[in-house]
């Protein structure tokens, strides 16, 4: 340790790499330390460097809150192979724009997520009970009231870009009469270099008084967009986001009426706000009713 900060001392930027040991076939950890002190680590090279960049390599969430405000950059790595060096060394240097979105929650620290008590993780007697009911991941957070170090979704650039004119349309076609849901919006890249942008279309709370979250991923797209450059992006919604299952009758239902749509870069930064009007078939109807009777 003393070695890195001495070395962080003498030089201009100071490149921290951190890792977990992950695999599969592992027993999962009991907590989401950084092993071997590297949090320490990271804290003393910050202090002899302000210009800290920490590249972390792991397959799960860690608490980062003893150092994250202190460091200017954190670059989520995960565990890229083989050419891992020469793929972060393109990110650090701008060869590459990095693009990644996170596809878990970040928690602040181990209490503040969801699932804190010992029942649900880690568990006890070896055994972890589930009762987060639909309620799972980010979605849980979101109910909870509980604010993520880095929400479901997040992922920054080199670049920026502005979502405008979003519009939700929903029709029905076929004898079957399957509803299908699309949004589109304009998407433009308000930086200096070119990048990927991925827009996310989330679903609120559907009309019915079955629990459901207040917002729940329906569809995304990947965007590749040149400095000052725009395109009209159109996504295609899962159904399955604007129904339910019920379990009496083994089916996915899907209730009428108006659904809140929100369009934004992460569950927590919603750049844009519509709704849909969904007019579900008779059966699904009748379906919905015998299911509040019911709850």
């Amino acid at each position: 340790m003393q070695e890195a900060i001495n070395l962080a001392k003498d030089s201009d930027v100071a490149v921290v790499v951190t890792h977990t040991y992950d695999s599969e076939g592992y027993v999962d950890s009991s907590n989401l330390d950084l092993p071997n002190n590297q949090a320490q680590l990271i804290k003393e090279v910050t202090a002899a460097n302000p210009n800290t960049i920490v590249v972390q390599m792991s397959g799960r969430a860690v608490q980062m809150n003893e150092w994250q405000d202190n460091v200017p950059a954190i670059v989520q790595a995960w565990f890229a192979g083989q050419e891992q060096g020469n793929a972060i060394a393109n990110v650090l240097f701008g060869d590459v724009n990095p693009s990644g979105k996170l596809p878990i929650t970040f928690p602040v620290d181990e209490d503040s997520t969801p699932v804190s008590e010992d029942i649900q993780f880690p568990g006890v007697d070896g055994v972890s009970k589930y009762t987060e009911g639909v309620f799972v991941g980010y979605k849980g957070y979101e109910a909870a009231g509980i604010k993520p170090a880095y929400a479901f979704g997040h992922g920054l650039s080199y670049t920026t870009f502005d979502y405008k004119n979003v519009k939700a349309k929903a029709k029905t076609k076929g004898k079957d009469k399957d509803t299908e849901i699309s949004v589109a919006l304009n998407l433009r890249n308000t930086g200096d270099v070119a990048g990927s942008e991925v827009v996310q279309v989330y679903v609120g709370e559907l009309p019915t008084n079955i629990d459901t979250p207040s917002k729940q991923l329906a569809g995304f797209a990947k965007v590749d967009l040149d400095p000052g450059k725009q395109e009209h992006v159109k996504i295609e919604l899962d159904s399955t986001a604007f129904s339910y299952w019920d379990e009496g009758i083994d089916e996915w239902i899907m209730p009428s009426g108006e659904v809140p749509i929100y369009v934004g870069s992460s569950s927590d930064n919603i750049q844009l706000t519509t709704s849909v009007n969904i007019a579900a078939d008779k059966e699904e109807q009748k379906a919905d009713k015998e299911a509040k009777k019911k709850n």
